[in-house]
This record gives structure tokens, sequence and C-alpha cells, in this order.
């Protein structure tokens, strides 16, 4: 992307802003979508990319006169990430590369959506053209080719003039009520996948963990693959489960035991990583048992969760170091002092939940 085009879809974007009050007569003395307000509704056709066998994708247009399309207010019931962007605005195509890893990670629970006011043909060539080129990568290092959330297409820039963004891309984060909880702007740095997942956890789910739960999707399938406890231990019941059917677990319900106020309290944790992040909630009090420092061997599959800046488990573990090849959970919790303290549990053969301790 040239700086030729970055510095064109800005004065783009800024001349729709400042027609939008000349190109509909009273919609300068309307408000603009504010938080804590409903999110203006709209009707649009959408291209739906498909990934293809070899890796390349497709994009299909579904319009709303064959039933596809998107139609805002029917996405009620569920969380709407709404991100406005264009092919020639290089902060947006920085900011489509977090948005696919979100829709990857979350769109069993949250609808994804980059509504779009460029040409078709032209957004379509830039998409299967362009975009695979630009070389984004996820996380792990995998290449991210193209998107597979819906983008609605605004041709007659009725939507646009409606949110009338005045630097791009915009993001609005609107509740199940359809409701705008948040509205993010990823002009001047790219809102990374964290600070979305933050955000969607304390503004739309509100949760003090920077987790985002299981969506029902993922509950339905949710299948016991062990399970055991002891009544007096520190974790009294413990179940690893099985999400995808390869019956290899991917997370656990637990209830812990809490001192609090010299009495002992239960609470729940269910933790899943699905995706590619980690799933769930933990209990604010959470407290855990020191194992020491040294590393436990395996392979890491859930991942840790940098630049907290608040007491927070700092990441959650599951790992296949035993003999017996079964999986561990390991739950390390960093405190203001600096010490890291730690739950292990390890299911052995024959089903129980074995507790390290000091």
């Amino acid at each position: 992307m040239s700086k030729f085009d970055a510095k064109r879809s800005g004065r783009f974007w800024l001349i729709v802003g400042l027609l939008a009050g000349l190109a509909f007569p009273g919609l300068a003395d309307s408000p603009k979508p504010q938080v804590g307000h409903e999110a203006p509704d709209f009707t649009l056709p959408a291209l739906v990319g498909q990934r293809s066998a070899d890796g390349s994708f497709q994009y299909l247009l579904q319009v709303p006169s064959d039933g596809g399309g998107v139609k805002l207010s029917n996405l009620r019931g569920q969380p709407v990430l709404l991100a406005i962007w264009s092919f020639v605005c290089a902060p947006c195509l920085r900011q489509l590369a977090v948005l696919e890893e979100f829709q990857q990670a979350y769109g069993d629970l949250i609808q994804v959506l980059g509504l779009s006011g460029d040409p078709e043909s032209d957004l379509r060539r830039f998409l299967t053209e362009q975009f695979p080129n630009l070389e984004f990568k996820d996380k792990f290092g995998a290449p991210i080719r193209g998107l597979t959330f819906p983008i609605p297409l605004d041709i007659n820039k009725e939507v646009l003039l409606t949110y009338r963004p005045t630097r791009m891309p915009p993001l609005f984060f609107i509740d199940p009520e359809g409701i705008i909880r948040e509205i993010g702007l990823g002009f001047v740095r790219t809102v990374s996948l964290a600070e979305i997942i933050e955000i969607f956890a304390a503004k739309v789910f509100q949760v003090r963990d920077p987790f985002l739960p299981l969506g029902p999707g993922l509950l339905q399938r949710l299948k016991v693959t062990a399970q055991g406890g002891k009544a007096g231990a520190l974790i009294a019941r413990a179940e690893l489960f099985d999400l995808d059917g390869d019956t290899q677990p991917e997370g656990a319900d637990l209830t812990v035991n809490l001192a609090q106020g010299g009495q002992t309290v239960q609470r729940e944790i269910q933790l899943a990583l699905w995706g590619g992040e980690l799933r769930g909630a933990l209990p604010e009090e959470i407290l855990v048992r020191v194992l020491g420092t040294d590393p436990l061997e395996g392979p890491e599959l859930f991942i840790d969760i940098p630049d907290i800046d608040r007491r927070i488990v700092r990441s959650i573990q599951l790992q296949l170091n035993d003999a017996d090849n079964n999986p561990e959970l390991v739950i390390l919790d960093e405190n203001q002092d600096g010490r890291v303290d730690a739950i292990r549990l390890d299911f052995d053969s024959d089903g129980k939940v074995d507790l390290q301790f000091p």
C-alpha cells in the first residue's frame, strides 16, 4: 500500500464525514452513533469468503433478496464487532489481519462484520489478488491469506453517512441487545487482539478477567474425558473436557476451595483453549499453591497473557509431560511482589486427580 493511497484514503473518509449533513438534509442534526445508544440498523449485500482446498479464497456475493446479506438487527442475541474500512486505507489493512484472527478464535461467540464502501469489483479484486500478497501472519506465524467474516457492501454510502467515520478504521463493540458499548479507532495504531478481547470482556460481557466465555455452540460440544477430586483439597472437583471430538482435552472445569476471611469458600473455574485463545473465567480471589520455580516440560497448549498490569493469572498451560502421557493443567499466578505460584492437576491412568504441593 503506497503512501499516496494512504493519504488519498484519509482525505476520502474525511470528506465523507464532512459532507454527511449536505448529502442527507437533517442528518447533521442527528447524533452520531454513541456509546450507550443503539447501533443504527442496516441491511446490505455482503461478500463472504470461502477457503478453497489449496488455501486460496473465493468471495461469494450474498444479497438480501435471496435471504443473504447482512441485516444488523437480525444479529440480536449475540455480540457484534463492526469495523468500517477501505482497501485504500493502510491502517485499515493492518486492522483487518487482527479482525481475522479474532474471527478465527471467537467466531462461535461474536459476529465480526467488515463494512466497506468500496465498489464490489474493486474490492473483490483487492481481496483475491492483493490481500494474500500483503504477507500478514497470525501470532503463531501462520499466513493470513483471506477474510472469513462477512463484508457488507455499502455502495451508496448510506450507512457510512449514518455512522459518519472521520478517521479509519472505527470499531464498534455492540452487545447482544444492539447497544454500542465501546468505540475504538485503529487510526493511530492497530488495536491489538488482546485489546479487543479485553474490551469485549469488560464492556460487553462485564467480566473482570481478560478472557471471553465459551459460546453456547462450544458448550454443547463439551465432552468430559477425565474427572476426579478430593473433597478437602484445594481442587475439590476437576474435569478435563474435549471440544473438537479428537478425544484430547482442550480445557478443564474445576471447583476450587479458597481461603477467605478464615473460612473456606468454593469457586468455579472453567477454562479452555479454542482457536488459539484462552477462554473461560477465573474467580477474582483465586488462591494458588507454590510449586517452585523449575519450569514444567512438555508442549504448552495454553498461552501466556503478557502486559497485564494488575494481579491476575498470568498463564494457563495444558501440558503433556508425564510418563503416562496424560494431560496436566498448570495455572501460574504472578503476584504483585513478583512471586509465581501455581496449581498443577495431573490425571493419571486411574483417572484420579493428583495434586502436587511443595
